[in-house]
């Protein structure tokens, strides 16, 4: 089987020029890349796609793989790049999406942010009798100030 070639001692993703090659292909972003697909890549450097798929099921070769994703990913110039295309986006008032691309942008520079909510759970069986009982209290009270607005509104309606 292709994945046991990858699990043997001493295998390195950057042993081979094959593997190298996939591995730079890849991190190239896919409109860019060149064969087009996994199948003409692998028999462009004559490999069985099973073994290619084996090289990039290795764990050494993932993380190698996710560490230069996440260099591109975490790149100024390209973050920069996306904030720039998403602010002209959200100003272009004949852009069909400018509403999405506002938000986005918003979102993405915290403008506008939801509140945040902090809770506590605790589950029943942690709880003390004391802790329980106030708890139930609580809730009765809701309820009942729950039930007094809707007879309030009812009769609102109703007059």
């Amino acid at each position: 089987m292709a994945a046991n070639s990858t699990s043997k001692a001493g295998w390195r993703w950057d042993d081979d020029w094959r593997h190298v090659a996939v591995m730079d292909w890849l991190v190239t972003p896919p409109r860019a890349r060149k064969p087009r697909t996994r199948q003409e890549l692998a028999d462009k450097l004559g490999v069985d796609p099973r073994t290619m798929k084996g090289w990039i099921d290795n764990k050494q070769f993932r993380e190698e793989w996710q560490r230069r994703v996440q260099k591109l990913l975490g790149s100024p110039e390209r973050a920069q790049a996306v904030m720039d295309t998403l602010y002209e986006s959200a100003t272009d008032v004949t852009n069909r999406n400018q509403v999405q691309a506002a938000k986005l942008y918003l979102e993405a520079t915290n403008a506008i942010k939801p509140p945040s909510i902090e809770m506590t759970v605790k589950r029943p069986v942690d709880m003390t009798d004391d802790e329980l009982d106030a708890l139930l209290a609580q809730g009765a009270k809701e309820l009942r100030e729950a039930k007094d607005k809707a007879e309030v509104e009812a009769d609102a309606d109703a007059g």
